[in-house]
């Protein structure tokens, strides 16, 4: 039939038993909108109708109450699979595996880069020794500090000046040696020794025992003499030679011709000192004591020749001074003469003055 107004709104009934569905009934036409009336019983439900038109969407209903849970249903299809998650934190190192079989050679690889230089390896064995290198040139000249000192013996009275590059240090007399109890004691010209500043005719002594003695009755001292003839009245200024010690900076070279030609200064070296006659020694009143010079020393160059080269003087008692011909004085022959025997005087002069040498130095700074 056609729906009804709407009732009173009745109490709430007891929950009946569902009924069976009813068919569904034809729509009727919308009535009008009655007045709201009082809210009637429910009535028993009705058979289902037909099903009807789409009514105009009522008001929201009140919250039903929760239905009980269902049974389990069946296992459903597996889903699609799901998007990638995020990668997880790193795990823990895994214990060391097996060693796997040695792999087929790979190609070679590209040259890498140069590495870190490595830790300073031990000491190698010495290798052999190389080729000689070729010359260098030459270098300049050094500079020298060295002091050289050189003592200059004037054979005369005169006091002797110092060659140029060379300052005086002190003056004196010229010393050769001296001979007493049978023992010689010598001094080299060319030493600063055979200059002494003061001339004593006893220049030593001879001690033992607690005991000096000066007065020898065999001593004997030498000097060079100056030359001149010594008489009475003896006077070391007028009958002894004259010396000076000179100082100075440079290479000093003797160099001796072995001719009677003066020989010429070796390359490199500047102009003489002096030039004089090469003198190899002397003796005294024994044969068998005296003194002797290298011929590398600058005291075997004596500016003047003697055949009686020194001045005796005893040490006993008072001051006595001689020139004894019993003295001899070595000088060393020339290689181009001929003479094998010499006469007295003048020959024996000409023939052992043959023998020539030139002292030289070469300054090395100025």
């Amino acid at each position: 039939g056609d729906t009804g107004s709407d009732g009173l709104q009745g109490p709430r009934g007891e929950t009946g038993e569902p009924g069976v569905r009813g068919e569904d009934g034809a729509r009727g036409d919308k009535g009008f909108q009655g007045g709201v009336g009082s809210k009637g019983d429910s009535g028993a439900p009705g058979a289902k109708g037909d099903k009807g038109d789409v009514g105009l969407q009522g008001p929201e209903g009140l919250n039903g109450q929760k239905g009980e849970g269902g049974s389990k249903g069946d296992k459903g299809n597996n889903g699609f699979s799901g998007l990638q998650g995020p990668r997880g934190p790193k795990g823990q190192p895994g214990a060391i595996g097996f060693s796997g079989e040695d792999g087929s050679k790979g190609e070679k690889g590209l040259a890498g880069s140069e590495g870190r230089p490595g830790p300073t390896g031990s000491k190698g064995d010495s290798g052999s020794p190389g080729v000689d290198g070729q010359n260098g040139e030459r270098g300049e000249d050094g500079e020298c500090s060295c002091q050289n000192k050189v003592v200059i013996h004037s054979l005369s009275p005169e006091v002797p000046s110092c060659p140029n590059g060379f300052a005086a240090e002190y003056t004196g007399y010229s010393f050769s040696f001296a001979y007493g109890y049978g023992f010689s004691l010598s001094q080299s010209l060319g030493d600063v020794g055979s200059c002494m500043a003061t001339f004593n005719h006893r220049p030593f002594v001879a001690c033992t025992g607690g005991q000096c003695d000066s007065n020898m009755r065999t001593g004997y001292s030498y000097w060079l003499s100056s030359g001149r003839p010594v008489t009475e009245e003896f006077n070391a200024s007028d009958f002894i030679s004259r010396c000076t010690v000179c100082n100075g900076l440079g290479q000093i070279k003797v160099v001796h011709s072995y001719t009677t030609s003066e020989p010429a200064c070796p390359s490199g070296h500047g102009n003489s000192l002096w030039k004089g006659y090469s003198f190899a020694g002397n003796t005294g009143v024994s044969s068998s004591f005296g003194s002797h010079e290298s011929f590398s020393d600058t005291g075997s160059c004596l500016p003047k020749f003697f055949d009686t080269l020194t001045v005796e003087c005893s040490f006993a008692g008072a001051k006595k001074c001689r020139i004894h011909t019993s003295n001899r004085a070595f000088w060393l022959a020339a290689a181009d003469s001929d003479h094998s025997f010499y006469g007295a005087g003048d020959s024996i002069v000409q023939v052992l003055c043959e023998a020539k040498e030139t002292l030289l130095y070469r300054l090395l700074l100025g």
